[in-house]
């Protein structure tokens, strides 16, 4: 062990419990240990770094600080402001650094500065490359990590129109109540706990496993069920039976980036809308899909109005296999070059 060397990571999504945020640090945990490198440790999204002790220790024996950006580091938010200050850690005890995976937004100076200190900045998509080459950062354009090795899915038919729900919790409620006015699939992004004897999340898979009994009892017995209940009551337990039902759609209604993803993986048909910040649209930008694809949060539409979306054109199928190819060679560029940081 004294030979290899040793990572560790901030802001683990994984603890959020939504699938593509799983599927994004399982795949970190894979690209690093093909090239040698150890995960010594994670912080979970969420947590001050400078506040989580036994996270520290670890950090002064690593060899390399990396940080998930993911959807965090945008509109100078204060989950951005603690998760961007590792990098003075960092230069200080001559750590090297990388900044992956990352949407970067609408940031103030503070984190301008901070943002051009890393050895290797990755933004998701080209907008973000924008805004960091418009205040002197140097990026590179890496798809996000739930592109890693994903297998194309082509089902025939597909059949159906899903709806997702969305990081704005009003709007989601409106997403769900739609879907069932127009008997579409819902799929929350939430990825509820499977019930398997694992000590690391037993606590949490009981846990789950009780709510879902009580709520599915409170709901045969005719009692009222609130939004948020009926959200964790359709999640999927499995990630991979999320995407699989994502693939067999003939339409996906999206306002989550990562269920955009698995579309775009799966070559499913989709409409979304737009989030929290320019993710879903830099990501379009840079696949080449129809901007009619991309909506506003007011525009629900009559599932007669849909069926303009349900197949892409022949230039957006070869913009989306090519973009599915590249992702994966970028991404495995961008591993290559961290693990000679």
């Amino acid at each position: 062990m004294d030979n290899i060397r040793k990572v560790v990571l901030l802001n683990d999504t994984s603890f959020e419990q939504h699938h593509g945020c799983c599927v994004v640090i399982a795949n970190i945990k894979t690209l690093l240990r093909e090239r040698g490198l150890h995960l010594l440790a994670t912080n979970p999204v969420g947590v001050p770094w400078e506040d989580n002790v036994s996270f520290r220790k670890k950090m002064d024996d690593s060899d390399i600080v990396l940080i998930n950006g993911e959807g965090t580091i945008h509109h100078s938010q204060p989950r951005a402001l603690d998760l961007i200050t590792v990098v003075d850690y960092a230069k200080k005890h001559n750590k090297p650094t990388a900044l992956i995976n990352c949407t970067y937004q609408d940031n103030n100076d503070y984190i301008h500065d901070r943002a051009g200190l890393f050895d290797k900045v990755y933004v998701r998509e080209s907008l973000s490359q924008d805004e960091l080459r418009e205040n002197g950062i140097q990026s590179s354009v890496v798809p996000d990590l739930t592109f890693f090795q994903e297998p194309f899915r082509l089902p025939t038919p597909r059949n159906g129109v899903g709806v997702t729900d969305s990081v704005d919790t009003e709007f989601s409620e409106k997403l769900y109540h739609f879907s069932k006015r127009q008997d579409m699939v819902y799929l929350p992004a939430l990825a509820k706990q499977n019930f398997r004897l694992d000590r690391g999340t037993l606590r949490r898979q009981f846990k789950d496993l009780m709510k879902s009994v009580c709520f599915k009892a409170l709901q045969m017995a005719g009692g009222s069920i609130s939004f948020n209940r009926q959200r964790f009551l359709a999640s999927y337990a499995s990630t991979d039976r999320y995407i699989n039902t994502i693939a067999k759609l003939e339409l996906l209604m999206s306002a989550r980036f990562h269920s955009c993803c698995f579309a775009v993986k799966t070559l499913t048909p989709m409409i979304a809308f737009a989030s929290n910040s320019h993710k879903i649209q830099g990501m379009f930008k840079d696949i080449g899909l129809d901007s009619r694809r991309l909506i506003e949060q007011g525009d629900l539409g009559e599932p007669s109005d849909l069926n303009q979306y349900s197949q892409y054109s022949p230039k957006e199928l070869h913009n989306l296999i090519s973009y599915n190819k590249i992702a994966v060679e970028k991404i495995n560029h961008m591993f290559d070059s961290i693990a000679k940081l």
